[in-house]
């Protein structure tokens, strides 16, 4: 193959994947322990970012309820919040402007875990949130 092509391939490779158009596999992390004890009607949400290149370095925030609750979670990182019993909502993003998707929940006495995935935009990083799996306590 022609050297210039190659160089142009790469380039173009690698450019995709600092912007967030091609990202490389994202590591899935399993349901940890819980470091919480919530009471009785109450629950646990757990939000683990999941690790990943692309966003990496852009510190992620959570909102409940419209509310921000945590700040700061980095690549990789999980957090943990006791919630009363009924129906929520949930946001990740880099800044309030860029929340990303809203997810709709009931908690019922249970461990809600979240998984957080970046998706890098011009400015800011959006966190797609995906309910992986629940845990009765």
């Amino acid at each position: 193959m022609n050297k210039f092509f190659l160089v142009f391939l790469f380039t173009v490779s690698f450019t995709l994947l600092i912007t967030g158009c091609a990202s490389a596999p994202a590591k899935i992390q399993g349901t940890g322990a819980l470091t919480v004890s919530p009471g009785q009607n109450e629950s646990v949400v757990v939000v683990q970012r999941v690790s990943s290149f692309t966003g990496s370095a852009i510190p992620m925030r959570v909102w409940i309820n419209n509310e921000e609750v945590v700040s700061g979670i980095r690549n990789g990182g999980e957090f943990q919040l006791i919630i009363p019993n009924g129906q929520h909502t949930i946001q990740a993003g880099s800044s309030g402007v860029d929340k990303g998707n809203n997810v709709v929940f009931v908690a019922n006495g249970e461990a809600i875990y979240f998984n957080a995935v970046p998706r890098m935009g011009v400015i800011a990083s959006r966190f797609n949130l995906t309910e992986i799996s629940r845990m009765e306590l």
